[in-house]
């Protein structure tokens, strides 16, 4: 198992008013150089109780979904999802809300979303150690 140099521990969390359907967070001090890997370690929405849709949360941290969810009040996920890293991490971190509106169909970006989401992420660093054969 490789050797952890260290780890950043981050709290992404943005309320969706109904005025726009995504929330920033700024990333202070990332050590350099930028981790290998991140771990979603969990997710909580407090949305509308009688929301049943699926919603997909993406991230420009990947340019892709990197969570799901179901409406409603969520008690926390705990995913453990672990996403290795291709590139360094953006200083600022955006989230949008995608929604299913029923099975079969194309997520489609809510603005009009009205809930609080928070994420929480482990940015990851191994430790490069240099083999030398005699």
């Amino acid at each position: 198992m490789p050797e952890i140099e260290y780890i950043k521990n981050v709290l992404a969390a943005g309320c969706f008013n109904n005025t726009e359907g995504y929330f920033t967070k700024t990333i202070t001090a990332m050590p350099q150089p930028g981790p290998d890997e991140v771990v979603i370690r969990a997710i909580n929405w407090n949305g509308q109780a009688d929301d049943t849709h699926l919603y997909l949360v993406w991230c420009n941290l990947t340019n892709d979904f990197i969570a799901s969810f179901c409406g409603g009040n969520l008690s926390p996920q705990s995913p453990g999802t672990t996403i290795r890293l291709k590139s360094s991490v953006p200083n600022m971190l955006e989230f949008r809300l995608f929604r299913i509106l029923s099975p079969g169909s194309e997520p489609s970006f809510m603005s009009n979303v009205k809930g609080d989401l928070a994420i929480h992420f482990d940015f990851i660093k191994y430790t490069r150690r240099v083999h030398l054969h005699a």
